[in-house]
């Protein structure tokens, strides 16, 4: 198993997702049609895709700032 994790970003002066912060103001049936994509766009590419968790902003923040940091 490979690990590949997948950040959901929104334009600092979007008019669509103005209000979005969080992954808590992303409606369920929208996050469902994101894992969907990614699961049927890895099915085509013959590999299994599987979501472990959801995380906030923090931790998308985090994770990140840590990949742009040199050793």
């Amino acid at each position: 198993m490979v690990r590949n994790e997948r950040l959901i970003g929104v334009a600092a002066k979007s008019t669509t997702h103005r209000k979005t912060r969080d992954l808590d103001d992303i409606s369920a049936p929208l996050l469902g049609e994101m894992e969907a994509f990614f699961e049927q766009y890895n099915r085509l590419e013959g590999k299994a895709f599987q979501v472990l968790h959801r995380r906030g902003a923090l931790a998308a923040r985090e994770m990140a700032l840590g990949a742009t940091r040199t050793p």
